[in-house]
């Protein structure tokens, strides 16, 4: 239905593009969720939820330079979003920015102190750089 909605009346419909990317990134089908988180930013480019997803897509397709460019942009548009914030630490553990990596962890630490995703993202911080 939703790939029915996108290729008709749904073809401007960033939300349509999004739901039928999020559907194929909880089947694991990232290269065919890419191209729909891709028309829902380019048709609303300041929805905080579809740039989080186009990130997470990104990263499990090992793109982590173009995976960053999106979770800056994240950050920069909700700077209050600890999620954002988590995403961005991954990102740039991986293109092995430590210092700025670790400013980013804290700062979702501070705005969610319960976070568990961040928080073992924090604890096993030195870990993503042990082979350094």
């Amino acid at each position: 239905l939703a790939q029915e909605i996108v290729e008709n009346e749904g073809s401007d419909f960033w939300m349509a593009h999004h739901s039928l990317g999020f559907t194929f990134r909880i089947l694991k089908q990232y290269e065919d969720a890419l191209p729909c988180f891709r028309r829902a930013h380019a048709l609303n480019p300041e929805e905080i939820n579809t740039l989080k997803e186009l990130v997470l897509c990104l990263g499990e397709l090992k793109e982590s330079e173009e995976a960053l460019h999106y979770s800056r942009k994240a950050v920069k548009l909700a700077p209050n979003d600890h999620g954002a914030w988590g995403n961005l630490t991954t990102c740039l553990i991986k293109v092995g920015c430590r210092a700025e990596a670790k400013e980013a962890i804290d700062r979702a630490i501070r705005l969610n102190p319960q976070d568990p995703i961040n928080r073992y993202t924090r604890d096993n911080f030195e870990n993503y750089f042990s082979k350094e």
